[in-house]
């Protein structure tokens, strides 16, 4: 990964795969938060975290089975829906009528970022709703 892929609040993998949140960057190491308290890692030992259905649900989503076994999530203030689809073996998540397929947790809170303007925390909430 690269630093200018990453902003603070972002959640990535450690070395040892533990869930990090990202609390300062610089250029050739990263400050990250997990249950032991902050560390500082060379940039080399962070992972992106690959986006689920979970992480959606831990940001807020709401999931809602479409047509053709797709579930569309949505959130009250994110304008776009995030369609999931299963294919070749796995997931593609599609944020927006047009947007591109997205992999990762931290790419997935940078565009929302991007177009709204506000940061995605995480909840526990988890609710499905069937159409």
């Amino acid at each position: 990964m690269k630093a200018n892929e990453l902003r603070i609040g972002n959640w990535v993998y450690d070395k040892t795969y533990t869930r990090c949140e990202v609390i300062y960057i610089l250029p050739k190491e990263i400050g990250i938060k997990d249950v032991n308290g902050n560390i500082i890692t060379p940039l080399d030992y962070i992972k992106p975290i690959p986006l689920t259905e979970e992480w959606l649900e831990r940001f807020g989503f709401i999931g809602r089975v479409g047509k053709k076994e797709q579930t569309y999530f949505e959130k009250e203030n994110i304008m776009f829906p995030v369609k999931v689809r299963y294919w070749d073996g796995h997931y593609t998540f599609i944020c927006g009528r047009y947007g591109r397929d997205v992999e990762y947790v931290h790419d997935f809170q940078n565009r929302c970022f991007a177009l709204t303007g506000e940061e995605l925390n995480v909840t526990k909430k988890r609710i499905i709703v069937t159409l």
